[in-house]
């Protein structure tokens, strides 16, 4: 689908011109901002997955992010341009306090909002579902059983519901499903894509679990697409989340998108934060994003991942590879004013 493509950079000229020019050593760095940041409001959650990659982050910071650094962090970034922001986990948005009043706060100086949840109390957001571009529900679960042996919680029909409510309920807003493929969980994936086409949701997104090998299934899943309609897309982001040391390449890709944990800190690549090497570039609560953008600590950080003998060493599956395979057909291309 063309919504996880690379192809989707075509879009943005302006930045893929910036990303080029540091690739050629026209400029030191990429001073545009991020298209678009994940933002964690929250390490806490309500259900404790066994595959859950954000488990180490969870037990070195187990808060919120603060409504005042939000607000100026908002107008930092709408400034600086740009166009989106995905609430997500960390841990479980929607149970922030002022989950609300942030996503007012996003929409208020026009920046798109996406959401992950997990989809346990979507009371909040059904309140507010025409204020998001999208939102995708983290199911993870082909029955009552798997749901509450490996998410911990007795929450297979309930979250079932909540999907139905948000459907019901959405305007232009795109509904999707996720869905962590591991080793116990696709018994019965077929009925669980079969009740989602009927419920009327958009795409069933389905990619293997990371960081976590013993969960891992090898089984090929590309005969799901059978279930796809016109209105019902099957995306199967296999490929793409199975290639680590980024394909072998320098990350030229990486200021695409940054990552913003509950605790305030700035991460340059929201994957690596599993290597103890990987320290934050900067913290919110000490200065601005616009100060941590442009700092010496992220300058030097954006020039050790145009290493390839590092990233290929160190990278872990990650969804810019395919972005950083793109702006490699581009700058390895020499007829450059042919069609």
């Amino acid at each position: 689908m063309s919504e996880f493509g690379k192809l989707k950079l075509a879009l943005f000229n302006d930045k893929m011109g910036s990303i080029l020019k540091v690739s050629r050593r026209e400029k030191e760095y990429d001073e545009t901002y991020p298209i678009s940041v994940e933002l964690s409001l929250t390490n806490k959650c309500n259900l404790n997955c066994v595959w859950c990659c954000d488990s180490t982050i969870r037990k070195k910071y187990n808060g919120d992010l603060d409504k005042e650094i939000l607000d100026k962090l908002f107008d930092d970034l709408r400034k600086g341009g740009t166009k989106g922001i995905t609430v997500e986990g960390g841990g479980e948005p929607t149970i922030h306090p002022d989950f609300e009043l942030i996503i007012d706060g996003i929409k208020r100086r026009k920046m798109a909002v996406g959401l992950f949840s997990n989809g346990v109390n979507v009371d909040k957001v059904l309140k507010n579902i025409d204020k998001f571009e999208w939102i995708r529900i983290s199911l993870d679960a082909d029955s009552k059983e798997t749901y509450k042996k490996y998410k911990g919680y007795d929450g297979f029909d309930i979250v079932m519901d909540n999907i139905k409510r948000l459907v019901a309920k959405k305007n232009k807003t795109v509904i999707g499903v996720g869905y962590v493929a591991t080793r116990y969980n696709l018994g019965n994936i077929e009925d669980v894509i079969e009740s989602l086409k009927g419920i009327g949701v958009d795409y069933f997104y389905i990619r293997p679990v990371e960081d976590n090998p013993r969960f891992i299934s090898k089984n090929n899943l590309n005969w799901l697409k059978e279930y796809e309609t016109d209105e019902f897309k099957i995306v199967i982001n296999y490929a793409d989340r199975i290639i680590k040391g980024n394909a072998n390449l320098p990350c030229i890709c990486h200021s695409l998108v940054t990552v913003i944990s509950a605790d305030g800190s700035v991460y340059i690549c929201g994957r690596l934060h599993i290597n103890p090497s990987h320290t934050p570039i900067g913290n919110l609560k000490k200065n601005s994003f616009h100060e941590i953008w442009n700092s010496k600590r992220r300058i030097e950080m954006s020039k050790k991942l145009f290493n390839r003998e590092l990233t290929g060493k160190i990278c872990p599956v990650c969804r810019i590879t395919k972005f950083n395979e793109f702006a490699n057909e581009i700058l390895n291309t020499k007829t450059v004013n042919f069609i």
